[in-house]
C-alpha cells in the first residue's frame, strides 16, 4: 500500500480545530478602521500560514493532501457561520468593560497625583512688588 490511511480523521480534526482557534484569534483581535489594518491583515495571513506549514510537518510528516485544506477551510467557515456575531458582541462588551475601568483608573491617578504634588505658593507681580 502507497498511502497510508491511518489516522486521517484525527489528522482532519486537527486541521478543523486549527481553522477554529485562527478565525476566534482573528475575530478578537481584528482591527477595524484603522491605518495599521492591511498590515494587521498581512501578518495574520503568514502566521496563519506558518501555523498550517507547522500543523502538516508535526501532524502529517510534512505531506500535503487536499483534506488538511478542506478541514482548515471548513473550520474558518464554521466559525464565520456560527460564531463570529457572538465573538464580535462579546469583543465590543470586553472592550467597553475595559475602557470604563480604565478612565476610572485615570481619573484615581490624577486625583493620587494631585494630593501629593504640593502647592506652591505662587505670589503674583504686584504683591512681589510690595515687599
Amino acid at each position: 500500500m502507497l498511502y497510508i490511511t491511518n489516522g486521517q480523521f484525527g489528522i482532519f480534526l486537527a486541521f478543523l480545530w486549527l481553522g477554529v482557534i485562527i478565525k476566534i484569534l482573528y475575530d478578537l483581535t481584528s482591527v477595524k478602521h484603522n491605518k495599521l489594518k492591511h498590515f494587521y491583515d498581512f501578518f495574520f495571513i503568514c502566521l496563519s500560514g506558518f501555523l498550517f506549514l507547522l500543523f502538516m510537518h508535526f501532524y502529517n510528516l510534512g505531506s500535503f493532501r487536499m483534506y488538511l485544506v478542506l478541514g482548515f477551510l471548513l473550520g474558518l467557515l464554521l466559525v464565520s457561520i456560527f460564531l463570529s456575531k457572538t465573538l464580535a458582541r462579546f469583543k465590543n462588551l470586553l472592550y467597553n468593560i475595559l475602557s470604563q475601568k480604565l478612565m476610572t483608573l485615570k481619573v484615581n491617578l490624577k486625583d493620587k497625583i494631585k494630593k501629593r504634588i504640593p502647592k506652591k505658593n505662587i505670589k503674583t507681580e504686584k504683591e512681589q512688588v510690595k515687599r
